[in-house]
């Protein structure tokens, strides 16, 4: 095998807690460049990339690739390794990458200050960095704003060693990939020539065939059966007369009998017959071609968001106020009212303090009583254990309705209830499903389509649309606001100063 190759071959992994396999019979070899790994939250992307690099073993099967191997996590928690010899410039790639990235000085030193999008851009600096012959990238863009995802895509467009990146957003996929694995359960994983769109494009085409071929085989498994049906009946027919003559014969008359035996196999009684066994065999091959084909499951959606209207003036307030954002910049914040109709766009670069603002909110108690569903933009490994652990305790009228709402956003819900760290995007849908149970009026979403794949993003989408109380929603995707979003509060940032700016939208679309 070619040292720049990376192939797995009859691959299979299951976790200990789960009765089926995660990845079955997984089976590809993929070389320099990158190749994008796209499938719905669950379906194994993370762990395939583990699997990748070392991290983890197959239950069965092997993985061969280049060594070593590194991954890029989507969590931001803790500052990546050898961050601060980045930062020192050793070399003149550490220094272009560095300035390709926007990376600061300090940023080794008040980690717990950056923002998330601060935060995976150094990540991904010191990946690039380090240089290894195969790297694994999980959901780049996730917290980026347009110029970071620029800058993003020129930092990794650098990288020539056999890349696997993970991701929701097409504009990266078809940017950077030369093809793209599909993992799309029920059906086996398919490696696919170009970037997602074309990749998904060409799924659809073939998920609409496999369906016809499908319906087609099964509408002639029932004709089959009703003719099979019809000519038993005749047979029975042709066997009740026959029994009928015998009746009158004497028992010991046997020429009798066997003339009448000898007169209905080769008559028309022995002619249903035949035909009888002829239609029965056609109904099994029939049924065999029924059972060769698999068809592709239709998307589940119909996801609402149950909430009400607040009857009072406001569902929260914000006196006006100065708030730290970092070190040395403040945010200054005029007295902010949010109305029981408001649907709010909270918007601006990286960093600005976009977040800061937000919890000042639930700092005030704003966001802290149950008619709210608050969902910030991360949690940590600890309080999503904690989060799991609340849901296997709900009520089982409630379990039932969260795990609903679960499958609704594409998911299998006993998979996620069956492990005590589920991934970024599952923690997300779990949030939102146990959230869902207090039926607020008001929704405040820190980047909700973060971690999410698309379908589940469109999903989203389409229920906040016809949520009917107050929405605040913090996004980088511009589509998503411009959908949902009455006014924006931008957030404009000058030196060490930040305001905060109130005006109308959609029809002005922000610079994102």
């Amino acid at each position: 095998m070619p040292a720049d190759t990376l192939r797995f071959t009859d691959v299979f992994y299951t976790y200990d807690s789960l009765p089926d396999e995660l990845l079955t019979d997984l089976t590809f070899a993929v070389s320099s460049g990158w190749t994008g790994v796209v499938g719905r939250n669950g379906a194994g992307k993370s762990t395939l990339l583990r699997l990748a690099v070392g991290e983890a073993e197959p239950t069965s099967g092997v993985v061969d690739g280049p060594s070593p191997g590194l991954i890029v996590a989507q969590r931001t928690d803790d500052p990546p390794d050898r961050l601060t010899d980045l930062i020192a410039f050793p070399d003149a790639e550490a220094g272009r990458l560095v300035s390709i990235l926007g990376i600061d000085a300090d940023w080794p030193y008040r980690w717990a200050t950056l923002s998330h999008g601060e935060r995976k851009r150094a990540q991904i600096g010191v990946a690039l960095w380090i240089n290894p012959p195969l790297l694994a990238v999980d959901e780049p863009t996730n917290h980026l704003d347009g110029p970071a995802r620029r800058m993003l895509a020129t930092a990794l467009s650098r990288y020539s060693g056999v890349g696997l990146l993970v991701s929701h957003d097409r504009q990266l996929l078809d940017t950077l990939c030369s093809q793209c694995l599909f993992l799309s359960p029920p059906r086996p994983p398919r490696l696919r020539p170009g970037g997602v769109s074309a990749g998904m494009e060409e799924q659809r085409r073939e998920d609409e065939e496999a369906r016809r071929a499908y319906d087609r085989s099964a509408r002639e498994v029932r004709r089959i059966q009703s003719e099979v049906t019809r000519r038993r009946a005749d047979a029975d027919v042709g066997h009740q007369q026959a029994m009928r003559s015998k009746r009158h014969l004497r028992r010991k008359d046997s020429d009798a009998r066997e003339k009448i035996d000898r007169a209905r196999i080769s008559g028309a009684d022995g002619n249903a017959g035949r035909k009888l066994n002829q239609i029965e065999g056609r109904a099994r091959q029939a049924n065999e071609q029924l059972e060769s084909l698999t068809r592709p499951p239709s998307e589940r959606t119909g996801l609402t968001i149950r909430g009400v209207r607040s009857q009072s003036d406001a569902v929260a307030r914000l006196d006006a106020c100065t708030l730290p954002v970092g070190p040395d910049r403040a945010l200054e914040v005029p007295e902010l009212v949010v109305e029981p109709s408001d649907r709010i766009g909270l918007v601006g670069a990286n960093g600005a303090g976009k977040s800061t603002l937000l919890e000042a909110f639930r700092a005030a108690g704003q966001f802290g009583s149950d008619h709210v569903l608050y969902i910030r933009q991360e949690l940590s490994s600890d309080e999503a254990r904690d989060l799991v652990r609340r849901v296997r305790d709900l009520r089982r009228d409630a379990l039932a309705r969260v795990l609903s709402t679960i499958a609704r956003l594409g998911s299998v819900p006993e998979r996620i209830l069956d492990t005590d760290l589920p991934s970024p995007g599952e923690t997300r849908k779990l949030m939102l499903a146990e959230g869902l149970e207090r039926k607020p009026d008001l929704v405040v979403m820190d980047e909700p389509t973060n971690h999410l794949d698309l379908l589940s993003i469109q999903c989203m989408e389409v229920a906040l649309a016809d949520y009917p109380g107050a929405v605040i929603l913090v996004s980088h995707d511009v589509d998503f606001l411009e959908a949902l979003v009455r006014d924006y509060w931008e957030v404009e940032v000058e030196g060490n100063r930040a305001g905060l700016t109130i005006r109308p939208g959609p029809a002005s679309r922000p610079d994102q």
